[in-house]
């Protein structure tokens, strides 16, 4: 089950700003994340990842980019000339 990063906040009764110090970041970049308006960097991911106990993963942290990977498909594989 995903969890956004905005409902994760809600449902734990923390504000963006007192998550922000715990990430240590500005608390607009907390904003920008609830919102989808940016990709963390890893080191961020991991620590989101970290301080939500796993209930916010990166795919939950940019669901519109994750929404057009394609899904099941295999990559396509190139053809050697005989």
């Amino acid at each position: 089950m995903t969890m956004t990063l905005s409902d994760y906040l809600k449902q734990n009764g923390i504000t963006q700003l007192a998550f922000a110090a715990r990430l240590g970041v500005h608390s607009s970049t907390v904003s920008r994340l609830c919102r989808g308006e940016t990709v963390p960097e890893a080191a961020l991911i991991a620590a989101i990842a970290r301080e939500t106990a796993g209930a916010v993963l990166p795919n939950d942290l940019f669901p519109a980019v994750m929404a057009q990977v394609p899904v099941g498909d295999a990559p396509a594989q190139k053809s050697e000339a005989a």
